[in-house]
């Protein structure tokens, strides 16, 4: 199944742009649900946990998490090929590393329809981590007795969910809003329907469910450097200064990693992330399927599980393009 959960604010936007939304993802056979509303953290989480609770018919499934503007690799072979693998060593859940892509000189660009999106973002950067104190990884896909925070950074623990996804729990991480409540989550997670089938000190000695970590990462290409990613880090950075002292502390880290992208920012009339600063490598086109295998052993680290093999080749032909296009760019400033 694929399904995509769309947030719609009325107050802030227009319908066209939700209905063209709608209409690509139903031309493609994709299954939505549509949230109207102001955003909140804790709005979000609530939708998920409903949604998820709708489509999971066993707990046994895997669940692959990602944003619309992200891109997962996982090599030549299938994703169900790569989890299977994962369930063979015992893993739960799938870390994915986060690469960010570029355009060709850096500007932030509106997104074509008429070339490919690997080629309009040719570069394979590391801007989160360099140009901020963000995540440089999240979970790419975890087992359905699981469950992740809010922005998939992390699988919650069992004896961690309760305090989570409790009265209040979510308001540490300032998603909530004064006078805001969503009350207790944790009735809507599946560590509070089947609490005795996970691995605790007291369930230790029968074989239960537990959070492992797949020995192998996969890349998860992130495009989020288009023309729009200015306004949305403006947005995000007045709704993390928040108005309470409660608020202000709790959404500290995320102020203060949106301010530092939005100072990496030329302040030039077209907003652009220096291609030199962030360790980027060329990738003009989509990797091959042996060349993404490769690049994911090679940038991802660890071990491909299960009888997997990574192809020991090095991508030649990318670096020396890269370092061709770096001298052209030097040589235009």
């Amino acid at each position: 199944k694929i399904f995509l959960l769309v947030h719609h604010n009325p107050m802030k936007h227009g319908l066209q742009g939700l209905n063209d939304s709608l209409t690509v993802l139903r031309e493609f056979n994709i299954n939505y649900r549509v949230w109207l509303g102001p955003y909140s953290g804790a709005h979000e989480m609530r939708q998920k946990l409903i949604l998820l609770n709708g489509l999971v018919t066993s707990l046994d499934d895997w669940i692959v998490v990602a944003n619309s503007d992200e891109f997962q690799s996982y090599g030549e072979y299938s994703i169900p090929q790569h989890l299977a693998a994962a369930d063979a060593v015992g893993a739960t859940y799938v870390w994915g590393i986060l690469r960010d892509r570029l355009s060709y000189d850096g500007t932030l660009q509106p997104l074509r329809s008429d070339v490919p999106i690997h080629e309009q973002y040719p570069w394979d950067c590391a801007v989160v981590g360099a140009a901020s104190t963000g995540p440089t990884r999240k979970v790419a896909a975890y087992k359905a007795f699981l469950r992740t925070d809010q922005e998939d950074r992390s699988v919650i623990s069992p004896h961690e969910a309760p305090l989570y996804y409790g009265a209040g729990g979510l308001a540490k991480d300032g998603w909530q809003e004064d006078g805001e409540d969503d009350g207790d989550l944790y009735h809507l997670t599946p560590y509070s329907q089947y609490p005795h089938r996970y691995v605790t000190q007291e369930n230790a000695l029968v074989p239960k469910w537990g959070v492992t970590a797949a020995p192998a990462n996969v890349l998860t290409f992130h495009f989020k450097w288009l023309a729009s990613a200015v306004q949305k880090l403006r947005d995000r950075l007045a709704h993390h200064r928040g108005s309470s002292v409660r608020g202000l502390l709790a959404r500290a880290s995320q102020y203060r990693e949106t301010k530092r992208v939005l100072a990496a920012l030329d302040a030039g009339s077209v907003p652009r992330l220096d291609v030199r600063a962030f360790a980027c490598r060329w990738g003009s086109q989509r990797p091959a399927p042996r060349a993404r295998l490769a690049l994911t052993q090679r940038e991802a680290g660890g071990t491909l599980v299960g009888g997997l093999q990574a192809v020991p080749e090095a991508d030649e032909v990318g670096e020396e393009e890269g370092a061709r296009h770096l001298r052209y760019l030097e040589a235009r400033r």
